[in-house]
């Protein structure tokens, strides 16, 4: 994730501060969240989608600790399309 999405996943509410003990851990795995971040902020983001209109309200969101869990492709390419008026494709049968 690049900086200016960090401070993004901060300024929307979608990024959480680790406990401080946990920094050995990543420290054994290598990772530097301080110094990935460019701060001294020992954070992570929450996995989230948005769809955002250019009005900039959102018009659809996921927001998901648990990265495993996704939002159905049709779901966000829905809410594209209504964005967009694009007409819906029908699902085969």
């Amino acid at each position: 994730m690049k900086l200016h999405s960090r401070r993004g996943a901060r300024k929307v509410g979608v990024a959480f501060e680790l406990p401080r003990d946990l920094s050995w851990a990543y420290r054994e795995l290598g990772i530097d969240l301080p110094k990935l971040n460019a701060s001294d902020r020992f954070e992570l983001p929450v996995p989230a989608t948005f769809v955002v209109a250019s009005d900039q309200r959102i018009r659809f969101a996921h927001v998901e600790p648990d990265y495993r869990r996704r939002p159905a492709v049709k779901d966000v390419l829905g809410a594209v399309q209504e964005l967009f008026a694009f007409p819906k494709r029908s699902s085969p049968e």
